[in-house]
């Protein structure tokens, strides 16, 4: 007999064979915003972490549970918590026109990971099913546009629920919840390409409940589209025996439960499932949980808590009686008690120098009454992630020692943007879309392009129609010869020529990989053929497409692109490096820096200028874990403007960090591994740039913020990346020496105006 309290014991948590879960879990769905759990959700969330589960994802299913999970997300510190933002067709009666607007709204939440719990249910008709198939195609639409996850619902619906996700091209993955169906339903779900949500009904072993013909069919589902959840406060796992310590109520903590059906159920070891459904779970809703893979059950989350305050404490312990005061603005990040009502955790993070690691955030509620609530939390949003982004810093050395005044970035809010935002992500896709668009033609050849690479990145079934429209597209656009070459300077015709002809052969090669449904030979040769399209466009842009403002027009500039190469030694070592190429151990090494004059001109020359001038031969690394430092202390007065050039901006703009929170995106990211910027200067020089010391940035996603993006991603100005030897950047060390930088080309790119050149 199950409990009638609902109560759960510690003897139906920790009951054999289940007990605590062997690594870290996630729950990708519970209903914790659930009224039954409002007299005891702190102890719910405690009992779950105990047990191993280390991230939850709250279900929405309507409006309301949406708002709640949103605001449970923002409230519990404990663990990470994340929800989903939709409406479940037992409630699609109650939408209306704005419903739509509303979750999308929700979804821009920095923890929102999906759209729904949407979908079809037919068993009980508690809104019409004309009524649930408008608002069902109404939330894919949403969630496509937005390039969010769907977390599905379907019951006794398959065939008109598999026909209208066919009518939508998904742009990531989809989660069929809970799923309960017979074989039929489960092939169907998976030619969709649907990932598969396991629940406590693979524990019912009653006969004719399903539970045994579910656990047969676990096999067949992918081992890398399956993963756990408990819905809970629904299906509690009937495998607690005896029955009279098995509560009433489902809750997170008994998922181990499911974890050890499942397991049973595939014929494998626990841990391994628990690591396989983990690592599924943080890639297809991009938790970035990537410590919890590893059994490190420690939260170290790479994002801040949303939060209505503005005054935070920051705790760096070297001694016990370390503390630094720090202030940015409106932020003040003192001393303070530990009454807090939001705990933020920031990840460890050591310096050799200072000998500190980041410790708990704790901030202090001041919210103001005559605030709208959206205007407040976008406020703190940028507050939070300033103290998060400052105590990267600190602990990275960039600060200054600690007995010094400290110098600092200007604030960045990337962590709390939109976990899809639109940047470029690689080397080759930032300087590509750098190159200035002197040619329409050649720019819409690049887009088709584009576009079947983004295409591939689709985890469910790849639109390989649409993506041979656009080889069509392309083929279209390069048999117009003539256009296609307008612009190209005389000298460079028959380069150009060239560089038609290979982009020709390769639409055709990528047509082949299509045909055969082949997305890795399509990825490689789309790629390739974008590398061509870059260097016609590179060979059509024969300088920067504006002017320098006035107030800079004396410094040196870049008109285009440079080479440069990096030779490290390690003194009194020997070989010391390994190559990428192979060989064994080597004496030197070498790294290319293509520096782009197109997106920052002024940033650009100057450093030209200064490899020229030798400035760097002979100087010592200071290596940390996110950047290599280069270069002698800057100087008072010899700042440059700081210089970025916004995505979709024609031109640079000066002194003005991005504000990546409400969508500005640089062309040139920091978030890329191998980017090159100046570095700040010290003290009060929001605005500047270092004019000799900069650093290579060693970018790391799995400490970055929700969106992917650095934290302080829009406060330098990137002018160039790290194109060869990318792997020796964690091999370089404090104290390796600069034996020479020596610039391959683009010294006909840098223009000195007259005034500077006599001097």
């Amino acid at each position: 007999m199950a409990s009638t309290s609902g109560a759960l014991s510690d003897q139906a948590l920790f009951t054999y064979p289940a007990g605590r879960a062997p690594c870290s879990l996630v729950d990708i769905g519970l209903n914790l915003a659930d009224s039954s759990f409002d007299k005891d959700r702190t102890e719910v969330v405690s009992r779950a972490k105990t047990a191993g589960v280390a991230a939850f994802i709250v279900t929405g299913s309507c409006l309301k549970t949406s708002r709640k999970a949103a605001e449970l997300s923002e409230e519990i510190s404990e663990v990470p918590v994340y929800f989903t933002a939709g409406v479940h067709p037992h409630n699609a009666k109650d939408c209306n026109g704005g419903t739509i607007e509303e979750l999308q709204r929700l979804a821009a939440h920095p923890r929102c990971v999906a759209v729904g719990e949407c979908g079809l249910d037919f068993n009980r008709n508690f809104s019409p099913p004309e009524v649930q198939k408008k608002w069902f195609s109404a939330q894919i639409a949403l969630a496509a546009r937005l390039r969010k996850s769907l977390f599905l619902h379907c019951r006794d619906a398959s065939d008109e629920f598999a026909e209208i996700l066919r009518q939508h091209t998904l742009t990531a993955p989809a989660v069929a919840h809970c799923f309960t169906g017979n074989r039929a339903e489960l092939e169907s779900l998976l030619a969709l390409g649907c990932y598969i949500g396991i629940t406590g009904w693979v524990c019912d072993d009653r006969p004719h409940r399903g539970g045994a013909e579910l656990a047969a069919l676990l096999p067949q589902i992918p081992y890398d589209r399956l993963m756990i959840e408990t819905d809970a406060p629904y299906l509690t796992p009937r495998t607690i025996k005896p029955s009279r310590i098995r509560p009433s109520r489902n809750e997170p903590a008994l998922l181990p439960h499911v974890l050890h059906q499942v397991a049973k159920s595939l014929g494998k070891p626990m841990e391994e499932v628990a690591e396989q459904t983990t690592r599924t779970a943080n890639s297809v809703f991009d938790l970035h949980l990537d410590g919890l893979i590893s059994g490190d059950s420690s939260w170290k989350p790479h994002a801040a808590h949303i939060v209505t305050g503005r005054r935070v404490a920051c705790f760096l312990s070297g001694t016990p009686d370390t503390e630094l005061e720090l202030i940015l603005g409106k932020l003040c990040l003192v001393k303070q008690p530990y009454e807090a009502t939001t705990t933020m955790l920031a990840p460890g993070m050591q310096d050799p120098t200072l000998r500190t690691v980041a410790k708990p955030f704790h901030l202090i509620s001041e919210p103001r009454a005559e605030t709208p609530l959206h205007d407040t939390l976008q406020t703190t949003q940028r507050l939070a992630a300033s103290a998060f982004a400052a105590c990267q810093l600190a602990a990275a050395g960039w600060l200054g020692i600690a007995a010094a005044p400290l110098s600092l970035a200007p604030p960045a809010a990337a962590v709390l943007n939109s976990p899809n935002a639109q940047i470029p992500r690689s080397v080759d896709s930032a300087l590509r879309r750098a190159i200035p668009a002197f040619n329409a033609e050649v720019k819409d050849l690049q887009g088709c392009l584009e576009d079947i690479t983004f295409k591939l990145r689709i985890p469910q079934r790849k639109p390989w129609g649409t993506m041979q429209g656009d080889v069509t597209k392309a083929q279209l656009l390069l048999s117009k010869r003539d256009q296609l070459l307008r612009g190209t300077p005389v000298e460079s015709v028959d380069y150009a020529g060239t560089l038609a002809d290979d982009i020709e052969a390769g639409l055709r090669s990528v047509t082949a990989a299509i045909d055969a449904r082949d997305p890795d030979k399509t990825s490689l040769r789309a790629n390739r053929v974008l590398r061509d399209i870059a260097s016609l466009e590179l060979v059509q842009a024969p300088g920067i497409p504006y002017l320098i403002p006035k107030e800079y027009a004396s410094r040196p500039r870049l008109n285009g692109r440079a080479v440069v190469d990096m030779v490290v030694e390690r003194p009194n070592t020997g070989d010391a490096f390994l190559t990428r190429g192979g060989g064994g151990l080597q004496p030197q090494a070498r790294l290319q820096l293509v520096v782009d004059g197109y997106s920052a001109p002024i940033t650009a020359g100057n450093f030209i200028q200064n490899v020229q001038k030798g400035m760097y031969k002979d100087i010592k690394l200071n290596s940390s874990y996110i950047s290599v430092l280069v270069g002698p202390q800057p100087k008072p007065g010899s700042e440059l403007p700081l210089e970025i050039l916004p995505l979709g901006g024609y031109e640079p703009i000066y002194r003005s960090a991005l504000d990546v929170a409400s969508g500005e995106l640089p062309v040139l990211p920091l978030s890329i591994y191998g980017a090159v910027a100046m570095a700040h200067p010290p003290g009060d020089a929001e605005g500047l740039a270092a004019s000799d010391q900069f650093f290579l940035y060693k970018f790391d996603r799995a400490a970055s913020g929700l969106a992917g993006l650095a934290f302080d991603e829009g406060t330098f100005g990137v002018f160039g990346y790290v194109t060869q030897g990318a792997e020796l950047l964690q091999q370089l060390a404090s104290g390796d020496v600069i034996k020479e930088m020596i610039l391959i080309s683009g010294a006909d790119r840098l223009q000195i105006p007259d005034a500077e050149a006599r001097q």
